[in-house]
């Protein structure tokens, strides 16, 4: 979760639900360390990242340093990790997790789960970017959630096609009426939808020419004249 997840009242939440959880901390956040209150970036700042590894951000790959401290939340004063992650933004990224941390392999996995959830935000931006879904004209709630509920599909058709092999015949040629300018690209449903849009701009008659549409049958008005 992202820091606007970091509240008190999700933390005690998330452990009434034994649910694991990697949570972002703002710089507001405070922490009991060794029994004393202190601040989350006092801890960040004692530090240096020592474990190296790469990590996915924002669509590019890049070198992180990493660090961690076992701490307590405020909240219920149960033991939490704090990893911190150097290198990629201005200020080291702080995140707080219940799961238990014994190894390198450990904190990497924690940064990592962290990281990819940056292909949730790639997957509202291409709702938005290429379905226009913020463009829309209707105003009640039931029409927008049919809206979402049909872009939804669009893009979980998206998704089946980005898992097939790079030699699949239907992504071979949807991938080439896209005409990309990058060869390969970490997130592909812009240009799958691309390619899609511009096989589907051949079909000047719609579906018709595909399915044959099935018409109620042509049922007369009979009026009776009751005496």
């Amino acid at each position: 979760m992202d820091r606007g997840y970091d509240d008190n009242k999700m933390f005690l939440k998330l452990d009434e639900l034994s649910q694991d959880y990697v949570i972002r901390l703002t710089a507001k956040r405070k922490l009991l360390y060794h029994n004393k209150r202190t601040t989350a970036t006092e801890l960040r700042n004692r530090r240096k990242g020592k474990v190296k590894t790469s990590v996915f951000y924002k669509g590019k790959e890049h070198e992180a340093y990493l660090s961690h401290v076992k701490v307590q939340i405020t909240a219920s004063r149960k033991d939490i990790y704090l990893v911190f992650v150097y290198g990629i933004t201005e200020h080291p990224m702080m995140l707080a997790t219940n799961k238990e941390i014994k190894s390198k392999d450990d904190v990497i996995q924690v940064a990592r789960t962290y990281f990819s959830r940056w292909k949730i935000e790639e997957y509202f931006r291409c709702k938005k970017q290429m379905f226009q879904f913020e463009n829309f004209r209707v105003r009640k709630l039931k029409s927008i959630n049919a809206l979402n509920f049909y872009i939804t599909l669009c893009t979980a058709f998206l998704a089946m096609i980005s898992t097939e092999s790079e030699t699949n015949a239907l992504k071979v040629s949807i991938i080439k009426t896209a005409d990309p300018v990058k060869e390969k690209v970490f997130f592909c449903y812009y240009r799958l939808a691309k390619g899609i849009s511009g096989i589907l701009s051949y079909a000047k008659e719609g579906i018709r020419l595909w399915f044959r549409t099935k018409r109620p049958a042509y049922c007369q008005l009979c009026l009776k004249l009751v005496v």
